[in-house]
């Protein structure tokens, strides 16, 4: 999806964060506040590294074009490119359009449980966000009606 290239990246290493200092989303461009959690991704291409942090959000959107058979992807995903045009299966999962309307404290919250155990996993984080994002519907409903 967006970039498809017969030449594969010499070396790719991915890691989850703690921003010591505030960063940009290099998808989304919003803030990475000093404290939160991020992906950071370096690449060895053709002879460059290239490093691209993501905020759990992006990062997680990222994870579900893969997942969904993308073979490469715009990091900053900036394609123009609609879920079902590319993949032809109709919408995307519920918990993938979730993470669009996260917040970053939502976010955050999510992963902060997880960093409890000492390790993020793509699958908690959708899990749990989902979870609040649920309770948090509930809430306003509730205050709605």
């Amino acid at each position: 999806m967006c970039e498809e290239s017969e030449e594969y990246a010499t070396l790719q290493v991915d890691d989850w964060k703690r921003a010591r200092v505030e960063h940009e989303c290099c998808a989304c461009e919003l803030p990475i506040r000093r404290g939160d959690y991020y992906h950071h991704c370096a690449i060895l291409y053709d002879g460059h590294w290239q490093t691209y942090k993501h905020c759990i959000r992006c990062q997680m959107m990222c994870e579900a074009l893969w997942a969904a058979g993308a073979e490469a992807i715009d990091l900053t995903l900036n394609c123009g490119e609609r879920w079902e045009n590319t993949f032809g299966c109709g919408e995307c999962k519920p918990e993938i359009a979730a993470l669009a309307f996260m917040t970053p404290d939502d976010m955050q919250q999510c992963v902060r449980a997880d960093r409890v155990r000492k390790e993020v996993t793509e699958r908690a984080v959708q899990r749990k966000a989902l979870l609040h994002l649920k309770r948090l519907a509930e809430k306003r409903s509730r205050v709605i009606v």
